[in-house]
């Protein structure tokens, strides 16, 4: 306990030093002396000149306007200009609204969730959609176009509701 003590006396000591160091000035610093610093003689000279700017350069300069006349903060709305890009159907295809298309799926799976219940492992598949991210359950409809068939370790089975054509998604490795 001494030993502690006598530590914190000296600690105490120490700074109380150093607080008297810094705040007294240069008069009790060892090896610093108290004369005044004098002005080099370039800096003894009248002061100079202002520097010169050219404002000529600095002028502002119009922007020039977007060929697309299209203002974010203007009040004005215009119509929307057509776009470059139309739609062409086959002619001997007609399209209808009811039918889904016969290629590949809109839907990729991107992973699959299980948890243990009671009843046995029961597993999610997770789906990204065109526009969204869907979750379904095996026997759950995905998209109004498909039906989860059966959901594997890394694969999930999948029937096409218009024409019941079986469809495997798996993950990507």
């Amino acid at each position: 306990m001494a030993v502690k003590n006598t530590l914190a006396a000296l600690l105490l000591a120490a700074m109380a030093a150093a607080w008297w160091w810094v705040l007294s000035g240069p008069a009790f610093r060892p090896g610093m002396s108290q004369t005044a610093v004098r002005p080099t003689a370039s800096a003894a000279r009248a002061p100079a000149d202002p520097p010169k700017v050219r404002w000529e350069r600095l002028a502002l300069r119009a922007v020039p306007e977007r060929a697309s006349g299209r203002n974010p903060f203007g009040g004005d709305r215009r119509a929307p200009r057509a776009a470059g890009i139309r739609t062409v159907l086959p002619e001997d295809e007609p399209a209808t609204a009811g039918t889904p298309p016969a290629g590949p799926p809109r839907i990729t799976l991107i992973g699959i969730s299980s948890r243990t219940t009671p009843d046995g492992i029961v597993r999610v598949a997770v789906f990204a959609g065109e526009r969204d991210v869907l979750h379904a359950g095996a026997g759950d409809a995905v998209a109004d176009t498909y039906r989860v068939e059966r959901i594997g370790d890394t694969d999930v089975d999948l029937v096409r509701l218009a024409d019941a054509a079986r469809v495997t998604l798996r993950l990507p490795p």
